[in-house]
């Protein structure tokens, strides 16, 4: 479906280049007083720039935000590998064997349900995400249930990120507004290197541990730079009456935004690898020839 319709496509990338653009666009909008213009042409640059945006988003987030959660002992752990850990009750024993037999007559895997995961870097954790990644194919090819979860946790990880963003240029354009003395001009230079250079940093690292905390300080940066970009028009560009009341709600509402799409993309993490290995359950036990 996500190749057929472009299911992922909308979900992942448009949606929320979108929320970023106009999150992004609201501060001059509340100077100008105006709506975008509305030409066809206009809107069709507009998708183009949102989905363009929206890769770039997800290009940062799906390593920054990994879905592993975290156990009570600070381990890192996948939803995927956890539903098979023998402590975990999410499944029943019979299902789980059901899943393990299933590995194994189809990929020659060993899931070992036996075994509880407690890191990403265990061996069984290796061998459990290559079964996940081949049962989720299999599922995708016969069922559009599991990629639904998947479109909905990208999308809901993208919007945080946009959410986050228009916090962060909110609060810049807002705190520009106020403070009239301080060179803004500095750290907008200072951020925007850092994150260059992090990102050119990525592509000779191999770690993915390094990568994913580099991912992350990168978008740190990214974030502040985009603080400082608001604070440098928001000294320059003055709101209508009534922009800074309503600019300051706006970025009260990012915040929660921010918050309650965070917790639907960990929703939806576990919804997904939930629904991949009960579909791949259901498959006969031997795999076809």
């Amino acid at each position: 479906m996500i190749e057929r319709f472009n299911f992922y496509d909308l979900y992942g990338y448009l949606v929320p280049g979108i929320a970023v653009i106009v999150v992004l666009w609201l501060p001059s909008g509340l100077h100008q007083s105006a709506l975008p213009d509305s030409k066809i042409l206009s809107v069709a640059a507009t998708l183009v720039v949102a989905y363009v945006t929206g890769h770039f988003i997800q290009s940062m987030a799906t390593m920054a935000m990994s879905s592993a959660e975290i156990d009570s002992q600070g381990n890192r752990v996948y939803p995927s590998d956890r539903l098979l850990n023998k402590s975990d009750s999410t499944f029943s024993a019979d299902l789980k064997s059901r899943i393990a037999n299933n590995v194994i007559e189809w990929f020659a895997l060993s899931v070992d349900v036996d075994s509880d995961v407690k890191d990403t870097k265990s061996p069984l954790s290796a061998i459990r995400q290559d079964a996940f990644f081949l049962c989720r194919r299999i599922g995708n090819e016969s069922s559009t249930y599991a990629e639904q979860f998947q479109g909905l946790y990208s999308l809901t990880r993208g919007l945080a990120v946009a959410f986050g963003i228009g916090l962060f240029y909110s609060c810049g354009w807002l705190l520009g507004e106020s403070v009239h003395s301080f060179p803004f001009v500095v750290p907008a230079a200072d951020s925007l290197a850092v994150f260059v250079a992090l990102s050119l940093s990525r592509f000779f690292n191999k770690d993915y541990r390094q990568i994913r905390d580099i991912e992350r300080v990168s978008l740190a940066a990214f974030a502040l730079f985009l603080a400082m970009v608001g604070a440098i028009a928001g000294r320059t560009q003055t709101l209508s009456q009534g922009g800074d009341l309503v600019l300051a709600g706006c970025a009260v509402l990012y915040l929660c935004a921010c918050y309650r799409f965070l917790v639907s993309y960990r929703f939806y993490s576990v919804e997904f690898a939930k629904a991949v290995w009960r579909h791949f359950a259901a498959e006969p036990n031997r795999r076809p020839s």
